[in-house]
């Protein structure tokens, strides 16, 4: 902050000043954070963090990745142990099995697609509003509290 006798102020901001309020700004609503996460951007993001708020996004990114990982396992062994039955069977048995939110990558993987492009879409697209990031919550095992942000 710049100020001149006549009172005039002028607040000066670095490129470096507004990158690291763009990211903390970005940190106030989950559905941002989801997509770093998403777009494999979290490393970019760290440095310009403090430490205890870049310690809550790695285990943000952590939480969310893990479960990914744990649906993919599933999906995996899911697919292969029921490859074998008719595409109507599979049908019911996917439906009896798997949230419907993962029922469309079961068939996909069956079809050879691997599952996690499907995981990552789900994360893609509900970076895209709160509401369809509350729709994914319970299956990804998120868990957020927003950063405040002060000047």
């Amino acid at each position: 902050m710049i100020a001149f006798e006549d009172g005039h102020r002028v607040k000066l901001k670095a490129d470096a000043y507004v990158l690291r309020h763009k990211a903390l700004t970005g940190l106030a609503f989950e559905k941002n954070l989801l997509a770093l996460v998403a777009a494999g951007g979290v490393d970019d993001v760290l440095p310009l963090l403090a430490e205890d708020v870049a310690a809550a996004v790695r285990a943000y990114q952590t939480q969310v990745l893990g479960a990914l990982g744990r649906w993919e396992a599933k999906l995996h062994a899911f697919v292969g142990e029921n490859a074998h039955l008719e595409r109507k069977e599979f049908a019911a048995k996917t439906k009896a099995s798997l949230p419907p939110l993962l029922q469309p990558i079961a068939f996909r993987a069956r079809d050879g697609i691997p599952p996690r492009n499907g995981l990552m879409g789900i994360l893609e697209r509900a970076a895209h509003s709160d509401t369809r990031v509350e729709a994914i919550r319970p299956v990804f095992e998120m868990a957020w509290t927003p950063v405040r942000v002060d000047d």
